[in-house]
């Protein structure tokens, strides 16, 4: 029997014959079905699959997510760099945060 082609339901697939390269560049991490189609000298089919699990180099993984932690106003026009008390106490909390 002789794989007649080659599918995959994420990333890009090559080959001919009984070998195929998979490339999961771009694929999201996860499971990836690959599906071979054998046909035999009397031109029956059969399929067969089997999963991989993993994924490109671009796959989707979760980073750091940004939140607001407080807000500040510089409400001084000739002095815009001084920050008030109730701010230094804001940004002195985003750099515990920060620190941790």
């Amino acid at each position: 029997m002789n794989v007649s082609g080659w599918t995959a339901s994420g990333g890009t697939i090559s080959g001919s014959g009984n070998t195929a390269t998979l490339n999961t560049t771009g694929a999201l991490a996860g499971s990836i079905t690959v599906n071979a189609t054998g046909t035999e000298s009397r031109g029956l089919n059969s399929t067969s699959s089997a999963a991989v699990t993993g994924g490109g180099a671009t796959s989707a993984i979760a980073g750091p997510q940004a939140t607001k932690l407080s807000s500040c106003h510089f409400p001084n026009p000739v002095k815009p760099w001084r920050v008030n008390n109730p701010c230094k106490a804001a940004l002195d909390d985003v750099a515990q945060r920060l620190a941790a």
